[in-house]
């Protein structure tokens, strides 16, 4: 069975959200989030990778799940 994070706090969110509830920048696109890691990559101790949120649906920035600083 699979679900997003929607289904499990509700339908609520079925509008646009400017902001995700999870605290990360959305990105709209695979591309602005890319443009954004070329940026923030080099100052970065560790590797940022983007991902699709399962809740608003749009990419995130962050470091791979697992990963010791």
């Amino acid at each position: 069975m699979s679900f997003t994070l929607r289904q499990l706090l509700g339908t609520k969110a079925l509008v646009v959200i400017d902001e995700c509830p999870t605290g990360k920048r959305p990105f709209t696109t695979k591309a602005d989030a890319d443009q954004a890691l070329r940026r923030i990559n080099p100052t970065q101790r560790a590797r940022m990778h983007f991902f699709r949120c399962g809740y608003c649906e749009r990419y995130h920035i962050g470091h791979p799940r697992g990963r010791q600083l």
